[in-house]
């Protein structure tokens, strides 16, 4: 289920869009290359679990989105974040197998952190945690 996702997702992503553009066409999946170029973008599954009822199988995941950035200000992170939720917020995936339901943005964070090995170094991090929702076809 989660690589369906997971390609849902970055489908969504290679298409013409200003979040591809914001980031330099740099979205990893669970971790960035090392020494990256910035600004960029790591997804990746959270948790996931089966919800069934009497009617529907379901698969209810949460995918977290990481735009770092290296620059002074805010500016740059804020607009890729904008054009983040532009993209994603409320999005159809096509998720081969499944029968797209929503895609919700569930929580966002903004944090400024040091460099573990230059305390001279900050990175900008926002974070973004979605819900997807997929019903079994």
């Amino acid at each position: 289920m989660i690589e369906t996702i997971l390609k849902g997702i970055y489908d969504k992503f290679t298409a013409a869009n200003t979040f591809n553009t914001a980031i330099g066409g740099r979205l990893y999946a669970y971790e960035a290359p090392q020494n990256p170029t910035y600004p960029y973008c790591v997804f990746e599954q959270i948790s996931g679990f089966k919800d069934r009822d009497f009617l529907d199988r379901l698969e209810d995941v949460l995918v977290q989105f990481t735009i770092v950035d290296s620059a002074d200000t805010v500016a740059t992170i804020a607009d890729a974040e904008t054009k983040m939720y532009s993209l994603y917020d409320e999005a159809a995936l096509t998720v081969t197998g499944y029968a797209h339901i929503l895609m919700e943005r569930q929580s966002n964070n903004l944090l400024k952190l040091r460099d573990e090995i230059d305390d001279n170094k900050t990175f900008w991090n926002l974070i973004a945690t979605y819900r997807i929702l997929a019903e079994v076809n």
